[in-house]
């Protein structure tokens, strides 16, 4: 475990300010791994205090605290339990508190099928919502096809529906991608690891790369580039608004096929079933 005596003396602290004395607080993730470098200390608190405000105001008096990133994932009996919560208790260290959620003598093929089961709903959650976007994102392109590629003239000549049709291509490709590097790639790690993965979007790539998760010939550079280029609003500058629609439209088959090859690497490691067609 990659915690400081004076960090963990700190989350208690702070847990007991901000939750009271009867929260369980677990650490969890990359932290735990003692063959990993830097990375989020992620979080886990079982409290019977709603989760907000005060899971944001324990994030922020730690992070001012320890001077690090911190994630905070809170239960507190109001709803049904995450996935996430079922890994965090099955995965990680009681750092404050007595835990009740789960038996701590569970046996290894145990915490494995819960881990597994685990990570297959966050896998089917997200590429059910990535399916949809993929459906709107391929519409909406052929809707415009006629029109591309753009320039500052056309883009000066565009209809209001033809505006409206820009706009949400950019918002839905900037949705697939969210999937994708937000929710998949970060979970097949996770099931893969046993633990979260850096927050760095790079490192994910990389590690899902050498693991196999995702194909080495997929230029991630193309699909970044364009995401940046949507981030960027060009109010009253239409060659820049051109060059930006144009970059994701570039972009777009290439999301469409590593969105794919997550897809069926999920469905041969048992974490999602084959789409309906």
């Amino acid at each position: 475990m990659r915690l400081t005596p004076h960090e963990i003396a700190v989350i208690r602290d702070c847990a007991r300010a901000h939750f009271g004395d009867g929260a369980v607080v677990r650490l969890f993730g990359s932290r735990l791994r003692d063959d990993f470098e830097g990375g989020d200390i992620d979080l886990h608190v079982t409290t019977t205090r709603d989760r907000l405000p005060f899971a944001q105001e324990f994030r922020h008096s730690l992070e001012e605290r320890l001077a690090a990133d911190v994630d905070v994932h809170v239960v507190d009996g109001s709803g049904r339990r995450r996935a996430i919560d079922e890994i965090a208790v099955l995965t990680g260290r009681v750092l404050t508190g007595t835990p009740i959620l789960l038996p701590p003598d569970l046996d290894p093929k145990t915490r494995a099928r819960i881990m597994h089961d685990a990570c297959r709903e966050m896998v089917e959650e997200a590429i059910a919502s990535g399916l949809l976007t993929r459906k709107r994102l391929t519409e909406v392109l052929d809707d415009l096809r006629p029109k591309l590629p753009l320039d500052e003239d056309k883009v000066r000549g565009l209809s209001r529906l033809e505006r409206l049709l820009a706009d949400s291509l950019l918002l839905q490709f900037g949705n697939l991608v969210a999937t994708i590097q937000d929710q998949l790639i970060r979970t097949l790690l996770l099931a893969s690891d046993g633990a979260l993965p850096s927050r760095r979007r790079d490192a994910q790539r990389e590690r899902a790369q050498a693991l196999g998760i995702l194909p080495d010939d997929i230029d991630f550079k193309t699909i970044a580039d364009a995401r940046n280029a949507v981030a960027h609003n060009y109010p009253g500058q239409p060659a820049k608004q051109a060059r930006a629609i144009n970059e994701v439209v570039a972009a777009v088959p290439v999301a469409l096929r590593a969105f794919e090859a997550l897809l069926r690497y999920a469905e041969r490691k048992g974490l999602a079933s084959p789409p309906v067609q």
